[in-house]
């Protein structure tokens, strides 16, 4: 059974009766009758910064190794990214281990800021994910092209062979750090997601989106030539006034529905088994060059609807959890699916009105019949981790200021501020 480590996002806030009034309401309590409190006063990032203490951090990193964290960059205006204060805990501590960190991310199959490198680094820049403040640079992991990676050979049921990004495979040590939020496609996000997908470079990306091919309806198509140039694969064209593909050049990415404005693309070979297991077989290549030297942590906050590629994103539709990790991905991942299936609904999110025992991570056709589920339990049958997990929660507790203070960016500024302060009083 493998041991999965939690930290409560909530843990710290209390609310009682408000003694003055007992709970009838007065002006001190503006007339709520609670009292609401924030104790013990440990915020979030330190208390993830144990977090990594307890589940070995220490024990992954030699002197000089070469960390490669990867995150989700998300696209620039996205508001619910992971805060850059956690990855700013994360890079601290690597760095007091002696190891050297850098955040990184692979480039996208889709045309938009991410699709090469250059435009990559800049929107990871302008998200917050920056050397200035964390203390390690952002490199992209797949170079300006999105194929520079090193081929590794796995015994996956769909995918063979499956390319790992230069700067991800050259690496001693990697942490996946997952934001983990529900998925259109795949139900959540999860680290399995961040490494199958994200983690690999675009030979493997168009393989695993092979199983998703779009048709064209030409009684429905007006010729307008969207489909056309958006298309990263340059696989459609305009034949007599309608829009035909190669669906052997056909990347699977869907650009040419979201464009096309007559509906005249729908998806024709779809495959949801085949894709959730060629995903696992992408995590699985990764996973193969760090079996002993590796780290997920995933992220339960701002839970929506989907994960960070878009920029714009709708109300969180559960509560904030909390934050996991773990050296098993498919415990991490399976402990964080129980704990979004059994958490509350947001009333004022866009799911309020769904049956309160409807399954949120299995809320489309793509996840019918085999799912995150059934993706776990075959990776699992390829010895990747066990479902069977401990989930070991630390309690927050009461930090004191001194070491609050030590993630001021400017270190040691609070207390020189302090000794300035002092002889400022004494001359008065």
């Amino acid at each position: 059974m493998s041991k999965v480590y939690f930290v409560d996002a909530n843990a710290g806030q209390t609310s009682r009766v408000h003694e003055e009034c007992e709970g009838k309401g007065c002006e001190g309590c503006g007339y709520t009758g609670r009292k609401f409190e924030i104790t013990p006063p440990e915020p979030l990032p330190l208390a993830f910064g144990r977090l990594l203490d307890r589940v070995g951090l220490k024990d992954l990193i030699n002197e000089n190794d070469r960390v490669a964290i990867k995150i989700h960059s998300g696209e620039h205006l996205n508001h619910r990214l992971i805060p850059p204060v956690f990855y700013e805990v994360l890079v601290k501590r690597i760095v007091e281990l002696g190891g050297k960190p850098f955040l990184t991310d692979t480039n996208t199959v889709y045309s938009l800021s991410r699709y090469e490198g250059i435009g990559h680094y800049i929107t990871a820049w302008r998200n917050g994910y920056a050397l200035y403040h964390l203390g390690a640079p952002f490199i992209v992991a797949d170079g300006i092209t999105g194929t520079d990676a090193t081929k590794v050979i796995v015994e996956g049921d769909i995918i063979r062979e499956v390319y790992v990004p230069s700067a991800i495979y050259e690496s001693d040590v990697l942490i996946s750090v997952d934001h983990t939020t529900l998925h259109p496609a795949f139900g959540i996000g999860g680290n399995v997601k961040n490494l199958g997908m994200g983690g690999v470079a675009k030979q493997t990306k168009i393989q695993i989106h092979k199983h998703e091919i779009p048709a064209f309806l030409s009684d429905l198509c007006r010729g307008c030539g969207r489909c056309v140039t958006i298309c990263p694969a340059e696989a459609v064209r305009i034949v007599d006034g309608k829009a035909i593909m190669d669906t052997s050049k056909c990347w699977g990415c869907k650009l040419c529905i979201e464009v096309c404005e007559n509906r005249a693309i729908v998806i024709e070979q779809h495959s949801p088994q085949e894709s959730f297991k060629a995903l696992a077989d992408g995590a699985m290549g990764v996973l193969n060059r760090f079996k002993e030297s590796f780290l997920a942590v995933n992220f339960l906050l701002d839970i929506t609807m989907d994960c960070d590629c878009p920029d714009e994103q709708g109300r969180p539709v559960v509560p904030d959890l909390g934050i996991m990790a773990s050296n098993d991905i498919v415990a991490i991942d399976k402990a964080s699916l129980d704990m979004i299936r059994s958490a509350p609904i947001y009333p004022l999110s866009v799911v309020k009105d769904i049956p309160g025992t409807a399954d949120l991570t299995n809320l489309s056709s793509h996840t019918a019949g085999f799912g995150m589920d059934g993706m776990l339990e075959y990776l699992e049958d390829k010895g990747l981790g066990s479902q069977k997990y401990e989930l070991v929660e630390l309690k927050r507790r009461t930090a004191p200021f001194a070491e609050r203070a030590r993630f001021i960016p400017e270190m040691g500024y609070a207390k020189r501020l302090k000794e300035r302060v002092k002889k400022v009083v004494k001359k008065t």
